[in-house]
């Protein structure tokens, strides 16, 4: 048996795949999902259209074809599919048919799949990512306790960190050609950017879709650093222990934005690991204990 065609489940990129594939988990090189390649269709009888009957699989959406059901025949092969299938499809479903819609190209499953052997595919303006493995995290993959801990001990500069190596990610994944750590220096910036990104992302969404509002995460950020920062700059004592106070919770906005990321990573892979303490960490940790000790030091003298 040779090369026989499917859809991914998951966001109906057109695959083929080897007869040794059949019942074995794969990841699809366009949205990452992982599914189990399916028996291929028997090949339906040759006849005319008055001897094909209107019941059976649709090669589309794999569910019955019953008899109340507005169904297209595909006038080569014969095979049916529900009217709609047919007409989302713009065409045959049926691998190889000539009434198979021309204008995207089929992408063939190879066992094992490296990344660096999936090719890309260009959706518009906005190329999809290539292909991650499950073993790595999308995006900075922390707990959330490690994120409120490092926000609060470093007075926010994690913030700015954890805004860093989403960019670099981003940068290093893409290609985007950016430089990551200008848009961690200025963080008020670059904020709603990679909220919006990380919001968007094909492989992220192809998984779950973000339930979370950018703009409005992004904004609650930037008030509350603004207006700590500005009360911080006071020569009233009070004044600055204030806006310390205000700016604290700031991580707060960063919560839903880390829930998301840490959900999709668990469904990709139930035993991934976070993404282990690194020399940023360290960093961050020394300037918050020089801040909060020159915080104690003003509030003593």
């Amino acid at each position: 048996m040779s090369a026989f065609g499917f859809n991914c489940p998951n966001c109906q990129q057109h695959l083929s795949a080897e007869p040794s594939m059949i019942g074995k988990e794969v990841a699809c090189p366009t949205c990452s999902g992982r599914f189990i390649v399916p028996e291929p269709l028997e090949p339906p009888p040759q006849g005319t259209l008055s001897n094909v009957e209107n019941t059976g699989i649709c090669p589309y959406c794999r569910t019955a074809i019953t008899t109340t059901d507005h169904s297209r025949v595909c006038p080569l092969c014969h095979t049916s599919h529900h009217a709609d299938c047919w007409e989302e499809n713009k065409g045959c479903t049926v691998f190889g048919c000539a009434m198979a819609p021309q204008d995207e190209d089929k992408i063939s499953i190879t066992e094992p799949v490296a990344p660096d052997t999936i090719p890309r595919h260009a959706y518009g303006q906005n190329p999809v990512p290539p292909f991650a493995p499950t073993s790595t995290p999308l995006f900075l993959h922390i707990p959330v306790g490690r994120l409120v801990f490092m926000s609060i001990l470093s007075l926010g500069i994690y913030e700015a960190y954890w805004i860093y190596k989403n960019w670099r990610y981003l940068n290093e994944r893409d290609n985007l050609k950016i430089q990551p750590f200008w848009r961690g220096a200025f963080p008020i910036f670059f904020c709603h950017s990679i909220f919006r990104a990380i919001r968007v992302d094909r492989q992220l969404n192809a998984i779950e879709q973000a339930d979370f509002s950018a703009g409005g995460l992004a904004t609650g950020w930037i008030v509350l650093t603004l207006l700590g920062v500005t009360m911080g700059r006071s020569n009233n004592p009070v004044t600055n222990l204030v806006g310390i106070i205000l700016s604290l919770p700031s991580f707060l906005f960063f919560i839903p934005v880390q829930n998301f990321i840490n959900r999709v990573n668990a469904k990709r892979n139930p035993a991934i690991q976070y993404s282990p303490w690194s020399a940023g960490h360290i960093v961050c940790i020394i300037f918050g204990i020089l801040m909060w000790l020159l915080i104690l030091a003003g509030v003593l003298s």
